[in-house]
Formats: structure tokens, sequence, C-alpha cells
């Protein structure tokens, strides 16, 4: 089953045919025994990016959800701790990612990350790529 997605791509609007199989809840990756290695979760999601932009944002576009300033570095995921440390290793390689922001609760499994401009935003547009946890926030 497919579900019509909208997308800009180069401030070009067009429509595409997304899987729904990959809109569903991530699965983290697991060992045979059902264990994590070491604390590392993987998973697939949607990428996307956004900007301290009012139009993008609630009322305040210069303060994340846990009370931040956006900056680099900053991702706005819903269904992850404050604070979660991950990378995205097939877009950004090694870099070190924190949960500081959310998205609006229709957006449940996606991960958002914050541009300085809203063209850098719209350019980057939407990938389906893998999402390494690699240190959760103390208890």
């Amino acid at each position: 089953m497919f579900l019509v997605g909208f997308f800009l791509l180069l401030g070009v609007p067009f429509l595409t045919l997304v899987p729904f199989s990959t809109l569903h809840a991530p699965r983290f990756n697991t060992s045979a025994d059902g264990m994590l290695p070491d604390g590392i979760y993987t998973t697939l999601v949607w990428v996307t990016a956004y900007s301290s932009s009012v139009n993008e944002t609630d009322d305040n576009p210069f303060q994340t959800a846990s009370q931040t300033p956006p900056r680099d570095g900053v991702i706005a995921v819903n269904f992850l701790p404050f604070g979660t440390l991950v990378t995205i290793p097939e877009l950004f390689q090694d870099k070190v990612f924190v949960v500081e922001d959310r998205l609006h609760r229709s957006k449940q499994w996606i991960v958002d990350v914050w541009l300085p401009s809203k063209e850098a935003a719209l350019e980057f547009g939407a990938h389906l790529t893998e999402l390494v946890v690699i240190q959760r926030p103390a208890s």
C-alpha cells in the first residue's frame, strides 16, 4: 500500500508514492537474543530539515521545545527523549546531533535537522536513511 506524498524539490512541488510501511513506528535493530549491542540502536527514518522561520515553527522560532536556542547539531524528534545523542551516517558521517526539539504531533517517525536558513532546509529535502542512537539521557 502506498501513500501519496507532497514534497518540495528545489522549490518545485512534486507528488510521489511513499510506501506506507515506511511510515510506521521505527523498528530498532537488535541482536538475535533481543539485546541491544552496547546501547547502540539503529532504525530507518525519514530525515528532513527546518529553520528558525516563523512559518516552520510554533510561536517562538528562536527557542526549542527543550528551552534552548536552535543551533547546529540540534534535531527535532518525537519518539526519543530530550538529550538523546544520535548520528545520521549516510547524510552527515560522524556528526553527533542532540534531540532538543519536537515536531508537530502528526509527524511521529520523522527526524528534523535544524539548518540556519529556510533555503538550506528546502534544498535539503527528505531522505529515507538510517538513524543511529548512540546515547540516551540518564534516567
